[in-house]
């Protein structure tokens, strides 16, 4: 459909998107992308959560992992440029097939 790009900010759920500060609001600007910064540094974030407790996994993930999230998101938006972006989709396929 055209509304995604190869890089750019992950989409949220959107639960989690309600809780965003304005600040962190600034990556819905962004046209999404298939992958970012985050999806590279958290390419095995299941096995993060699986080492909190299970009744703690959503709190850990809203005040722990979303925030870095969004930081490292905010950060490509605003350094986003055509090299840095195939650098990312270069990391994003070593992890995938490591």
């Amino acid at each position: 459909k055209g509304e995604m790009s190869w890089v750019g900010p992950r989409p949220e759920l959107p639960r989690y998107v309600g809780i965003y500060s304005t600040e962190q609001r600034g990556v819905l600007e962004a046209r999404p992308g298939l992958t970012d910064p985050a999806s590279v540094v958290f390419v095995r974030e299941e096995r993060l959560l699986g080492s909190v407790p299970e009744n703690r996994r959503e709190q850990y993930y809203i005040e722990q992992i979303l925030p870095a999230k969004l930081r490292m998101n905010l950060e490509y938006i605003d350094r986003a440029a055509f090299w840095y972006d195939i650098t990312l989709m270069v990391r994003t396929l070593k992890v995938i097939f490591s």
